[in-house]
């Protein structure tokens, strides 16, 4: 099953399957995995997954960071 996964440094989303251990595939940094599955992601359009992607921002930068 596919999973949804963000980087904590640039926040990039990707989807991975089998794969607890990624890494993003932009900066080289372990991928944490996000609250939400992958059917509720792909039904969102652009702006919303940008939106998802803002709001986990704020949400978890300060306790990734500190």
């Amino acid at each position: 099953m596919l999973k949804i996964y963000i980087c904590p440094h640039c926040f990039n989303i990707r989807m991975v399957s089998k794969k607890p251990n990624a890494v993003c595939l932009h900066c080289n940094q372990k991928l944490v995995e996000c609250d939400i599955d992958y059917t509720k992601f792909t039904s969102m359009d652009e702006e919303e997954r940008i939106k998802y992607r803002d709001r986990w921002r704020k949400t978890h930068e300060k306790s990734l960071l500190g």
